[in-house]
């Protein structure tokens, strides 16, 4: 898959760390949010980490995290 740059505004990086730190969603959500997280690059964020190194920190597949930031920013 292609290199998707994934730059979250401040509201929409709230909301998913809102998402993420509570325990009543569900964790697919979770685990999408996180992959959306460690995928920002927005100004004066450290350098992203690569799609093998975000799929194995959050135990899922580089696909997965691929189709989350495709799926998400082509909309």
């Amino acid at each position: 898959m292609g290199h998707y740059k994934v730059t979250l505004s401040e509201q929409e990086r709230a909301e998913l760390q809102g998402i993420a730190g509570k325990c009543t969603h569900a964790a697919s959500k979770v685990i999408n949010a996180l992959i959306l997280l460690n995928c920002d690059q927005a100004e004066g964020r450290a350098e992203r980490p690569r799609t093998c190194d975000i799929a194995a920190m959050l135990c899922v597949s580089e696909r997965k995290a691929d189709r989350i930031m495709a799926t998400t920013w082509s909309s």
